[in-house]
């Protein structure tokens, strides 16, 4: 494929971009068979399917990036899957990492389907107010978790933007794009928190035999750290950035 394939907060690149990802589904049908051969079929909504696919990491960050994947398996917790106009909330069911050489390392990765965010919401669309004022809560959460304060600062700002504009329905231009601007600081606070994690993610002391066990009980005890941040760094940067095209539509 020639698009740009992200997850979480991977793109991948090169190599690990699989030919082709299948997508798709069932519609959940309960068949009601009648005397007579006739029959009535009531359709119970869409049942997507898994999406799958397959690569290679190469070079001298493979063995960090397999590390991250695996950290999205273990989490358990969603993350945003997108590629061109496509975008899936998904959880990582399976990742499987044929290790090779610490710069040679092939995968297979499976994600399940949480919720189709490329498919058009229909009914019950809730106001512009409280889709930004649920989205705000669910930031500020996620921010007072992590405790990081460059964060908790451009956050506050956002949050202090939004209160004094009030009702945001038919806001003035200017008030949008004053807190569109601080929702931007914050992504880059957000951003250069998931860099620094990532480089502790990729700094850490492998474990070898007749290595110095404290040295390899601190580095992965910073590791398992770093790969929490993570999770809910990619959380928050997803949420920051709905809140930002909501406010921009």
């Amino acid at each position: 494929m020639t698009v740009i394939l992200t997850l979480g907060g991977i793109i991948f690149q090169d190599f690990e971009v699989p030919d082709s990802i299948r997508i798709g589904g069932d519609q959940m049908l309960v068949v009601h068979k009648l005397p007579g051969g006739a029959r009535t079929i009531d359709a119970m909504g869409a049942d997507d399917a898994d999406i799958p696919w397959s690569g290679r990491f190469r070079g001298a960050q493979a063995e960090a990036r397999a590390r991250i994947l695996e950290g999205y398996r273990t989490s358990g917790q969603p993350f945003l899957l997108k590629w061109s106009t496509y975008r899936y909330q998904v959880i990582v069911q399976s990742f499987k990492a044929e290790y090779q050489q610490p710069f040679e390392i092939p995968y297979t990765i499976n994600c399940t389907v949480v919720s189709d965010e490329s498919a058009p919401i229909l009914t019950g669309i809730p106001g512009i107010d409280e889709l930004i004022g649920s989205d705000l809560g669910r930031a500020l959460g996620l921010s007072d978790s992590l405790g990081i304060a460059a964060i908790g600062t451009a956050l506050t700002t956002a949050q202090q933007a939004i209160n004094v504009a009030g009702t945001l329905r038919n806001a003035p231009s200017d008030t949008i794009t004053q807190i569109v601007g601080t929702l931007s600081a914050t992504q880059q606070a957000v951003g250069a928190s998931v860099t620094a994690a990532n480089a502790i993610v990729a700094s850490s002391t492998p474990v070898t035999a007749g290595g110095d066990p404290a040295s390899m009980a601190f580095s992965l005890s910073n590791q398992s750290s770093a790969f929490g941040q993570l999770n809910q760094l990619y959380q928050l940067g997803s949420t920051v950035t709905r809140m930002s095209k909501n406010l921009q539509a």
